[in-house]
This record gives structure tokens, C-alpha cells and sequence, in this order.
């Protein structure tokens, strides 16, 4: 779905590929990541997996709507990451049993532990995730996740815990937002500088944050007495 100027949404139809030759059937786009300029990336499941642990990378340009595969990938949910400069993305995989790891390498290590969920890489290549422990570090009270930070192999830290009920997380320089709650306060949170404070307050989940850290863009759900509403927000953060 893409918003127009003015708050008009259109569905934009993207083929679902089948991970070994293309189909034409359209299918819904499981994530969303910027690739950087004009490109974002849909995270689409492939029509060939009867497991459900497959899904095809295709770059889509916003100017023209065209569509190319770039990687199969093994593909958990709860969220992925694109590195622009190593050219490679992140995302929860189920070979790692939930663990987070780099699309195309095999090889790669797994990290974060089987809750780890949305990743996200800064501008020097490490990548920030929740999880209910970071690294070998003890895991927090039941029920919280910490924000980590991943710098290679071996080389995970805590940058803030006490994290419940998250619903996103998204990167811009060193600020961190988080989608959650926090001291029993639910909202949109900012950690910079390893201090967070609350931007806004609701039942907020995907995120992301514009380019200069200075807005933020989030789903926030507005639970009413007969139906649930989602609205998408654009906060600023300054």
C-alpha cells in the first residue's frame, strides 16, 4: 500500500515469486526496508515454500512501481534490516531458531537468541535488536526485552532494558525509537545518548524514522468499544 500526498492510500501490486521461476500472482508484502534513494525493499513469501521459512528480497523503485528480485531469504517475521553499504540485510531466520542473521551467508552467525526481533543497522554497520538478553548477558525480568547492540561476532551489548509488549524499533545515527512500553507507560520512545524519554503516548508499532532522526512514522492502534483502528502517524522528535 503507498500513501499519496493528502493522505490517499493505493494498493500496489507486486508478483509473487516463486523462489525458482517468477508467477504471475499477486501476493501481500510481509515487511517493508529502505534500500536506499529511490528503492525500498518487500519482503515476499514465496509461492513454492509450504513451510512458511522462505521468502524472496524484491527492490521496488517508487517512481516507477518496477520490481526485481535481489535474494531468497530465510525469513522468520518480526521484522528486517538492510546494511546500504555492505550491500546485505538482516533479518530473523529459522535456521537460527528465531536468531537474527545476514541474508545471503550461509555461514553467518547467529545472534540475539530466539526472541531477538527487529533488527536494525546504524550508519557504522552494527545492527540494534530487542531481545530478552543480549549476548551471553543474564536475560532481564520475564516478560522484558533489552535493546541490544551487535558489533560482530562475540561482541553484543545492553543499551537499555525494562522493554515490554514491543511493537517496533527503527534507527537513525545514534538515536534509537522504540515502539512500547516502559515504566508501565506505553508509547513512541527516543534513546539517544543512552538516556530515552516518551514522544508520544499510545499503542504504537512499526516504525520508522526519516532520514536526520528529526520525525518519526508509526502504526498506532486505537482500540474502540466495537473495533480496533490503525492509523499511521508522522511525529516529530526533535
Amino acid at each position: 500500500m503507498r500513501v499519496r500526498a493528502g493522505g490517499r492510500p493505493e494498493r500496489i501490486p507486486v508478483a509473487r515469486p516463486s523462489c525458482r521461476d517468477p508467477e504471475d500472482v499477486d501476493a501481500s508484502a510481509s515487511a517493508l526496508v529502505p534500500l536506499g534513494g529511490q528503492d525500498i525493499g518487500l519482503i515476499v513469501p514465496c509461492g513454492d515454500d509450504v513451510e512458511l521459512t522462505k521468502a524472496a528480497l524484491v527492490r521496488m523503485n517508487v517512481r516507477d512501481d518496477a520490481t526485481t528480485p535481489v535474494a531468497t531469504v530465510d525469513y522468520d517475521g518480526w521484522g528486517v534490516a538492510w546494511d546500504a553499504d555492505a550491500g546485505t540485510g538482516y533479518s530473523r531466520a529459522s535456521s537460527c531458531g528465531g536468531g537474527i542473521r545476514a541474508f545471503k551467508e550461509s555461514a553467518a552467525e547467529c545472534f540475539g537468541g530466539a526472541e531477538a526481533r527487529f533488527p536494525a543497522v546504524t550508519a557504522g554497520g552494527s545492527v540494534i535488536y530487542l531481545s530478552t538478553s543480549c549476548g551471553t548477558g543474564d536475560a532481564g525480568p520475564a516478560g522484558t526485552f533489552s535493546v541490544c547492540r551487535h558489533d560482530g561476532p562475540g561482541r553484543d551489548s545492553v543499551l537499555r532494558r525494562g522493554v515490554r509488549k514491543p511493537g517496533g524499533l527503527a534507527v537513525d545515527g545514534d538515536r534509537v525509537a522504540i515502539a512500547g512500553e516502559i515504566d508501565g507507560k506505553a508509547g513512541l520512545w527516543l534513546l539517544d545518548g543512552g538516556k530515552v524519554r516518551r514522544v508520544a503516548a499510545g499503542d504504537y508499532g512499526d516504525l520508522a524514522v526519516a532520514p536526520g532522526g528529526g520525525r518519526v512514522v508509526a502504526v498506532l492502534r486505537d482500540e474502540g468499544w466495537f473495533s480496533t483502528r490503525w492509523s499511521l502517524r508522522i511525529l516529530s522528535v526533535d
